[in-house]
């Protein structure tokens, strides 16, 4: 038998009943455009090992060994021997052994199409959204949830924001949310979006995000916000003590993990641990040009937020590629654009889901203190002309619509901007809302 390396085209096996009768047909829900495919399993020799075969383009076998179910991700050409039933292959444990470098088990199993085939890279931006009648915690651990999902999916990167006092985000601690989501996912990277400089100690910043590296090496961002993420009263409370221009602590933290502090500064003997890694990659936060500046000056990717200001992203972006200035960390310029995302079942649909946002983001601007309503709530809400311009103005540019709308959007906006990788952001507070619209984009941008 001659193989040829491959990739398992179709998680939804994961839901096939491999427990039944000698054979059973079971439909596999394919892509917008895929083929249609049929799968069939039965038991096979005394161990009663089962076998799964799909037909696409190639054949692909599951294997069911000791009562746990693997996928073997490999392409059967030219089978050795078949079994009295046309449509399934049989295999030894010869076969077996050649492919267990390629075995993974079924709990794990992904859309690995997603994960290489991207048109392009897209990432998600997660505020820990409260709605109405959900406990602030319950968000918490949705967000958890959600960043699982998103790494099946094959997303690029998962950040959790940081605001303080706000009744619709519980998004307050990024740096245990990443801890937590890293140890219950496999590959996609996990981040702040970001650190609000002004809320921490540098040195301690340094000192968390070397830590997280050295347990999840290769997956962590330390994005930098130069904004409190709150209001004054909260970010007093915050600080406590005057902790100095904002710039000046950013200086102080990046001089604290690069070790370029000067040799008579009080804390040039100080070496944050652990000392022999990293802090992940840096990436510069903002809204406006003075971030885009500071990243292309210090040679930093940049992660512009579009997801509030989107007037202001297309000049950011094209000012930090135009100042980009090559350091060691970066040779050349990668931005991100944060982008407000609803993408529902169709365009209604989709409009009756941003209502919810438009209430929630005109109450936060205007000092009302309230979860995010329900849809229907949300719909009969009577906005004043002062509410209504205020949400209006922070949904510019948002992508509201059905799949296709959304798709064509993502690629058009990334074009536009110049944007190296979008990561979008909803304040839709269902969760299973906000997986659906995932999988959609995932199977939409593969």
């Amino acid at each position: 038998m001659t193989f040829r390396a491959g990739l398992l085209l179709f998680p939804n096996l994961t839901q096939l009943d491999m427990t039944g009768p000698y054979e059973k047909r079971a439909k596999v829900r394919l892509p917008r455009n895929a083929p249609k495919v049929r799968a069939s399993y039965g038991r096979f020799g005394r161990n009663e090992r089962k076998i799964v075969r799909v037909d696409v383009f190639q054949r692909i076998a599951l294997i069911r060994r000791e009562s746990s179910e693997f996928a073997v991700l490999a392409f059967m050409s030219q089978p050795r021997r078949r079994c009295r039933q046309s449509n399934i292959f049989c295999v030894d444990d010869n076969w077996c052994s050649f492919v267990a470098d390629s075995v993974v088990h079924l709990d794990n199993l992904v859309d690995l199409r997603h994960r290489w085939r991207m048109k392009l890279p897209l990432s998600v931006l997660d505020l820990s959204p409260v709605g109405a009648g959900v406990a602030p915690s319950q968000a918490v651990r949705e967000s958890i949830e959600l960043a699982i999902v998103a790494d099946k999916l094959g997303f690029t990167r998962y950040w959790f924001a940081e605001h303080h006092n706000m009744a619709t985000i519980a998004a307050s601690a990024p740096e245990i949310m990443i801890a937590y989501a890293a140890a219950k996912t496999s590959r996609i990277r996990l981040g702040a979006g970001g650190i609000m400089i002004p809320n921490h100690a540098p040195l301690h910043v340094i000192e968390v995000f070397r830590t997280l590296e050295a347990l999840h090496p290769g997956r962590i961002d330390l994005g930098l916000g130069r904004a409190p993420g709150t209001d004054p009263v909260t970010s007093s409370a915050l600080r406590r003590t005057n902790s100095g221009e904002v710039n000046n602590q950013l200086a102080e933290l990046l001089a604290f993990e690069n070790g370029h502090f000067p040799d008579r500064h009080a804390f040039s003997k100080i070496v944050p641990m652990p000392s022999d890694i990293g802090c992940g990659t840096i990436w510069m936060l903002g809204s406006s040009l003075e971030g885009a500046s500071i990243a292309a000056h210090l040679g930093l990717p940049y992660a512009f937020a579009g997801h509030f200001a989107m007037r202001q992203a297309r000049a950011a972006i094209a000012h930090y590629r135009d100042n980009f200035e090559p350091s060691e960390r970066l040779a050349a310029p990668y931005a991100i654009c944060a982008v407000t995302v609803i993408c529902g079942a169709d365009s209604e649909d989709a409009r009756r889901l941003s209502a919810p946002v438009r209430v929630a983001i005109a109450n936060s601007r205007t000092g009302k203190r309230a979860p995010i309503l329900s849809v229907e709530d949300a719909l009969a809400y009577p906005f004043t002309p002062q509410e209504a311009a205020i949400a209006d103005e922070f949904l510019t540019g948002a992508v509201i619509g059905d799949l296709d709308f959304v798709h064509k959007g993502l690629l058009t906006m990334a074009n536009e901007l110049r944007a190296d990788e979008l990561m979008m952001s909803s304040l839709v507070p269902s969760f299973d809302v906000r997986c659906q619209a995932l999988e959609r984009i995932a199977t939409a941008m593969a």
